[in-house]
């Protein structure tokens, strides 16, 4: 599998900018056993929506929003701003990045993302997080299920933007069974 010859912008004209996580795409989604069409066409199609074509990494809204979360661990003031999304799949709240830091740690990677959170932004770390939630979640099973919603319902706590999130899948799917086939 490679996914350096893969034309994205087929896709979508603002994934112009994937260059810089191509390295780490290759190493993490066959370590993950996103290899399939199946799986790497509804995994693109869910990350691109979260975060925007790669153009919203960051949360765009300023995370207040999360504010005394106890579900996601933000009971102290600031944590709902501070922990708020970040990655590819948008990794949100204090008790869902220390999660992913542990994580981390287990494959080697010695950041401390629970006191830097910012550092979900870099390439490597938004794709490591957003694999990571892939695996946490067994997305794998209910992809080769092509159970997409039921994915959405787990990425996003609903079917919010259901029809946007369907059509970017249709637009993946011819590139990632090239993909799987590389």
């Amino acid at each position: 599998m490679n996914l350096l010859k893969a034309d994205f912008s087929q896709i979508d004209s603002r994934l112009k900018n994937i260059q810089p996580y191509l390295y780490f795409l290759n190493m993490y989604l066959p370590q993950f056993g996103i290899v399939t069409w199946q799986r790497l066409s509804i995994f693109f199609a869910q990350c691109f929506h979260e975060c925007d074509f790669l153009n919203g990494i960051e949360e765009y809204a300023s995370g207040s929003d999360y504010e005394g979360r106890k579900d996601l661990g933000n009971i102290v003031s600031g944590y709902g701003v501070k922990y708020k999304g970040r990655g590819w799949i948008h990794t949100t709240g204090f008790f869902n990045y220390c999660f992913f830091d542990k994580f981390a740690r287990s494959l080697g990677i010695n950041e401390d993302f629970v006191k830097n959170p910012e550092k979900l932004k870099d390439p490597h770390i938004a794709v490591l997080s957003a694999v990571y939630y892939w695996h946490k979640h067994d997305l794998n099973t209910l992809s080769d299920k092509l159970d997409f919603e039921a994915i959405t319902k787990k990425i996003n706590g609903g079917l919010t933007h259901l029809s946007e999130r369907k059509a970017t899948w249709e637009k993946t799917i011819e590139i990632c069974k090239q993909i799987a086939q590389s």
